[in-house]
């Protein structure tokens, strides 16, 4: 990853961040290529179909041991794969423009690699005090990375995500994160789509209906950006 453009770490699970990173892959000037790095390899076919979504004219292709499209405008590939150097030896420094590491709900050894490669991170953050808790540690931990071991390492933005305003604790979480982050806490929110959990399998069915819906609309406003306004 070292030498890239821009290396994006999204941190949470189910919270929207694939179609983030979609959005603003293809909202940001000058981004042809892009790699999308998965911490498991199941995912990598649902991610293909958000990125397709999104940006239908452009070329996908998989990196994994059966196949290799290197000259993918979208390259999927999982963190198993490139951690092997025989494998991200494959790719120049330069060969993409944007890297989105997408990394499991945990502060394990998966995640704290992909902040030590990464230049920004954008935290996807669902309004509950649960989240909350998670919130404070996981900015601990980037911190400390910033601290030791990348000094380039920036908090790009943390995303409000399962918007509901109809729930009471839905503004008290928010104003409690907007304290400490105002400028890191983005103006994007994306709110919660009460179909999905109703609909019949597969979900993506009723997601797909929904192209005109708040959700939608709220997600197709870029979010991350891998030069973030200023380091805390």
């Amino acid at each position: 990853v070292a030498g890239n453009k821009a290396g994006l770490v999204v941190l949470a699970t189910g919270l929207g961040k694939t179609y983030l990173a979609a959005f603003d892959s293809a909202a940001m000037p000058g981004v042809r290529r892009v790699l999308f790095v998965a911490h498991r390899e199941e995912i990598l076919a649902q991610a293909a179909r958000t990125f397709r979504s999104v940006r239908p004219e452009a070329n996908f292709g998989f990196y994994t041991g059966d196949e290799k499209a290197f000259g993918a405008d979208i390259l999927f590939a999982s963190i198993q794969t490139l951690g092997r150097q025989a494998h991200l030896g494959q790719f120049p420094r330069a060969a993409f423009d944007y890297i989105v590491i997408d990394c499991p709900p945990s502060l394990g050894l998966l995640t704290l690699n992909s902040l030590v490669a990464a230049s920004a991170v954008v935290i996807p953050m669902q309004c509950e005090y649960y989240a909350l808790e998670g919130l404070s540690r996981l900015v601990e931990t980037i911190d400390q990375v910033k601290a030791a071991l990348n000094p380039s390492l920036e908090l790009a933005g943390i995303v409000l995500t399962m918007v509901d305003p109809r729930m009471n604790l839905t503004p008290p979480v928010a104003d409690e994160v907007r304290a400490p982050f105002r400028d890191e806490v983005d103006t994007t929110r994306l709110p919660r789509n009460v179909r999905l959990p109703v609909a019949p399998p597969p979900p993506g069915r009723a997601a797909g209906r929904e192209r005109r819906s708040h959700a939608a609309r709220a997600s197709s406003r870029p979010t991350a950006d891998p030069h973030p306004r200023r380091s805390r």
